[in-house]
């Protein structure tokens, strides 16, 4: 199964399914819900990844660095360019700059990252979504082209299942 499970797919009752599938494609579709699903799978295989873990380089704390660099020189951008607009434009723009901000550090940030979890924004474990993001972020190197593309494939399915539900 993609990762819902049928209990939690609030449009498949039980009797659609004993009403579509046979009883050999009834078992089958139990005892495939029984096991791991593909976002479990992807799941831990990003979790097993090794990455970014080094004795003497810490790559997330100098993304960090980078990134909230970016930020403040977005920010200055912002204050400057906006600075005739008005008040309200600049305070709308540095809302938006403290979005990502924040959607940034939920990425780092191992209480945020959890809330972000439990509301359901993610639902990724952080050493997971901290991998997909290094690979995503190094996709046109060598070594991480498959994994991006596998990556990509598997959201391009969700987008299409998305796309049907609705």
């Amino acid at each position: 199964l993609m990762g819902i499970a049928l209990e939690n797919r609030p449009y498949v009752s039980n009797s659609f399914v004993q009403s579509v599938f046979t009883e050999k494609d009834r078992g089958m579709l139990k005892e495939f819900s029984q096991g791991l699903s593909l976002f479990q799978h992807v799941e831990r295989w990003l979790e097993r990844l090794k990455l970014t873990e080094h004795e003497d380089f810490n790559f997330w704390k100098a993304y960090e660095a980078a990134v909230e660099d970016m930020l403040k020189k977005d920010e200055a951008t912002i204050r400057a360019s906006l600075a005739g607009l008005g008040d309200d434009a600049v305070d709308a723009e540095l809302k938006q700059l403290d979005s990502t901000r924040t959607t940034f550090q939920s990425l780092l940030d191992a209480n945020l990252h959890r809330e972000f979890v439990d509301r359901g924004v993610r639902r990724f474990s952080q050493k997971a979504m901290l991998n997909a993001l290094f690979i995503m972020l190094y996709r046109d190197e060598p070594l991480f082209h498959v994994p991006h593309m596998f990556l990509q494939l598997i959201m391009d399915v969700e987008k299409g299942f998305t796309a049907w539900r609705n």
